[in-house]
């Protein structure tokens, strides 16, 4: 899977998913089968026949070599094996898209289509994230770079500056992450394996020693390989971005130790998150919060939602006055006790009243509002805007403190 370190360059990778799902089936004794039976039409097998050719080296079918569909030392190509998944598995897979609802399933199977796609990641994120999550790693981080100013000076020239990540992220770890997108654009402008790139890595294999082990003495690794291992350490309770950001460290470790990476379904499944994810983090996939292109009489049915959500609780922007001015009822007494638990009064809200634009924005995220759900969308609005304003306060303050500058 490529030649560089994805670490620098990211990954590139020019992907055929028809081959890729073919490939791995022939490993698959009932695909053989089918093979076999279908081999009693002379036409199938004429056809066939003429896609088996000498390995070119290319490094098409290289992690299955010795289980791949071969005649005579030869092996098919590409196309045939395109050729092997129409006519065993298209129609089928077609049909059950058209005929299921089911996510799960559309997701697993539409990257078979993708044939001659570029996927280009940029796994910064990731491995940010990756590190993150793991004590350890944060714990190296701080041991090995005590004195940040340098690599916070490589953050705030790099791309990564408002990145969505750091939405994912408690307030305490914003500072980490910027240290590590520091120290990986530091990474990038010296000679591949240096300094900085050793470093990185013995932060990360501070907290993944044990992914570490666990390449040693292998010559290839599949996604299948990694996937496995990653989902076989974890419970239920990690976060997918969590699982891919490990498996994505798990690419890292095995270039670091030179273990070849096979580009198996799995790992095409992979990139396919991956991309989702790197998206999510770069924040690419903003809201239109704009009114452009919204009917008249939807801003008009918002307007008399407003009016008689007003008329009920009294307000339609203050959690103060939605919870004490109109008496205590169920729903109130519910956040009432939420909030005592944890030492809280909505009196502590007081003068955070949404303002106007922030309402419309509020609005525009569903067209059929209900006093009960716009009740329990502007408590949460309240909760995000004080945790927001804390998180920022947080900021300023660490950065003053420390002497840099709050991003």
């Amino acid at each position: 899977m490529g030649t560089g370190k994805i670490v620098y360059e990211g990954i590139c990778e020019v992907v055929n998913g028809k081959a890729v799902f073919m490939r791995q089936s022939l490993e698959d004794a009932q695909v053989f089968g089918m093979i076999a039976e279908r081999l009693k039409e002379k036409e199938f097998r004429e056809k066939l026949d003429g896609y088996f050719v000498s390995d070119r080296g290319d490094g098409y079918g290289r992690a299955y070599s010795e289980k791949n569909c071969q005649k005579g030392g030869c092996m098919l190509t590409v196309e045939g094996l395109e050729y092997l998944f129409d006519e065993l598995f298209s129609e089928k897979i077609m049909h059950g898209l058209k005929e299921t609802e089911d996510s799960a399933y559309r997701m697993y199977v539409l990257p078979m289509f993708m044939n001659g796609v570029k996927k280009n990641i940029d796994v910064t994120g990731f491995v940010i994230y990756g590190i993150i999550c793991s004590r350890r790693c944060r714990q190296a981080l701080w041991a090995e770079m005590p004195e940040g100013d340098d690599y916070y000076q490589y953050y705030e020239q790099s791309q990564y500056v408002g990145w969505a990540l750091e939405e994912c992220l408690k307030a305490e770890e914003i500072w980490d992450a910027r240290l590590l997108a520091g120290l990986l654009e530091k990474m990038r402008k010296e000679k591949e394996g240096g300094s900085s790139y050793r470093l990185l890595m013995k932060i990360i294999y501070a907290g993944y020693g044990e992914l570490r082990k666990w390449m040693e003495g292998k010559n290839a690794v599949t996604g299948s390989d990694i996937k496995a291992k990653v989902f076989t350490a974890h419970s239920g309770e990690y976060s997918m971005l969590h699982c891919i950001s490990e498996m994505v460290l798990a690419l890292v470790i095995a270039q670091d130790n030179e273990t070849e990476i096979c580009l198996d379904y799995e790992m095409l499944l992979l990139l396919c998150f991956m991309e989702k994810g790197e998206a999510e983090m770069r924040g690419g996939e903003e809201k239109d919060n704009s009114y452009q292109g919204e009917e008249a009489d939807a801003a008009e049915n918002h307007r008399k939602f407003l009016k008689k959500f007003r008329e009920k609780y009294g307000t339609d922007s203050s959690l103060e006055a939605l919870i004490f001015k109109k008496g205590t009822k169920r729903m109130d007494s519910v956040v009432l006790g939420v909030m005592a638990q944890y030492h809280i009064s909505p009196r502590m809200f007081c003068g955070m009243d949404l303002t106007e634009e922030e309402v419309q924005k509020l609005l525009r995220l569903n067209d059929n509002w209900t006093a009960k759900s716009y009740w329990s969308v502007l408590v949460i609005a309240h909760l995000c805007k004080y945790i927001e304003d804390l998180k920022e306060k947080y900021l300023m303050h660490t950065a003053e403190t420390a002497g840099l500058h709050s991003v």
